[in-house]
Order: C-alpha cells, then structure tokens, then sequence
C-alpha cells in the first residue's frame, strides 16, 4: 500500500472554483465607471493578501507544535491551554464564602493533571525543523510531477521514522503515540507537494495576475457622446 494517496484533482479542482468566482467579481464592475480601475487595483491587492495567506504556513506549523504538546483553542479565550484530565480524584476548595450561619463555604472539585505531550520539546523541535522545508514557498512555487512527488514523500517520511527509531526515548515518546506523530507529519508536509504538480500554483497565480491586469489595464469601452457634446465639440 502506498504511503500517500493522490489529491491533485480537488487541489485542481480548487483553483477552477476560484478562477471562476474571480471572473464572476470582474464581470460585476462596468467599464464604464471611472471608479472601475481603482476598484480592479483594490480587488488586486487583496488577492495578493489572499495569496500571501494561502502561502504562509507558519501558522499551520505553530497549531500542530501545540497539538503535539496536547494543547488545546479555547475559542473564548482565543488562546491555547493545556489540556487537563480527570482523575477521579476530589478536593475539598474554600470558596472564601460565608452561609447564613455564618460557616464558611466549601465545595468539593475533582482534581485534573495536565495531559502528557506526545513528545518533550526537544523532540517538537526536531518535528518543525523536518516538516518546515515542506511548507515553503519555494516548494509550493515548483514543477514536480506526480512520480517525483510520491518519491519525495517517501524519502521524507522514511528519514523521519528512522530518527524516531533512534531517539523516541530522547524525546520522550511513548511507543502508543508513535504511529500518531507519523500521521501527523504525513498529513502536514503532504499537501504543499501536490500544490507543486505540473507546476500548478505558479500556473494558478500567474493565470490570475494577467486577469487582473487585462481588467485593470485592458481598453475602455467609450461612452457615447450626447447631443450637446456634440455640438459642442463638433
């Protein structure tokens, strides 16, 4: 069984879909309004915010670290917390309350550890520094076929095993959790590969700024003069 299963279609899939509601954006403005070039510069820049955001894995790279430290969003936060389990053991907490007698409160809580990361620091740092070349730009902007791509994966994912044959004691993994850090680094690295197919995201963002620039730049259609205009004119 292959390590990695083609997902090129819906990568390209993605880029028709967009290719097509750019044209549906354009297709909205008139030519006729002088305001049409100022609008086609502002829509330009935010795609090219749009592109800069599709590229910039970092984030990406940031999540999983905090994933593999078992941290966990708190969306009413907006900050990553460690994870905490139960266990099934209880404390008595003051509340520093007072009842009607005039006795203090107490309440009882179940006391919780934080959970165990899925491998020591050292280790998390070893997984950024091999999955970080398989992020960047400079992959996602080259022209590899499907057979190069599948041989990449492959070398990549096998050096990562091996080290952590190695060092997992190192890095504190335990055996359970092996498979479940391999998962992880295949799912991360994989998809900026396929980006890379028959040079697909260069295509895709080329094809996009001569769009741009043929709506932006391209010939105004002129208004038909009025009577006026034309008399006075001549």
């Amino acid at each position: 069984m292959a390590i990695f299963k083609p997902n090129a279609t819906n990568i390209q899939n993605q880029m028709f879909q967009d290719e097509l509601q750019l044209n549906r954006d354009q297709q909205t403005l008139s030519m006729e309004d002088p305001k049409d070039e100022m609008i086609a510069v502002e829509r330009a820049e935010r795609n090219e915010d749009l592109t800069r955001w599709q590229q910039d894995l970092e984030t990406e790279a940031r999540n999983v670290a905090y994933r593999l430290r078992r941290w966990d969003f708190d969306d009413e936060a907006k900050e990553w917390k460690p994870m905490l389990i139960p266990t099934g053991k209880f404390r008595d907490v003051k509340t520093g309350k007072t009842d009607t007698e005039g006795k203090q409160i107490i309440v009882t809580k179940e006391i919780h550890i934080r959970e165990r990361p899925m491998m020591n620091e050292l280790g998390i740092n070893y997984f950024l520094s091999s999955i970080m070349p398989s992020l960047s730009r400079n992959l996602m902007m080259s022209n590899y076929d499907e057979d190069r791509i599948f041989t990449r994966l492959r070398g990549i994912v096998r050096i990562f095993i091996h080290h952590l044959a190695y060092h997992y004691r190192d890095y504190e993994i335990e055996p359970g959790d092996l498979s479940a850090i391999v998962r992880i680094f295949k799912d991360t690295i994989e998809p900026a590969h396929w980006r890379a197919l028959n040079n697909g995201e260069r295509s895709y963002l080329n094809t996009i700024a001569k769009r741009v620039e043929a709506h932006t730049f391209g010939p105004q259609i002129q208004k038909p003069k009025s009577f006026l205009q034309g008399l006075i004119q001549g």
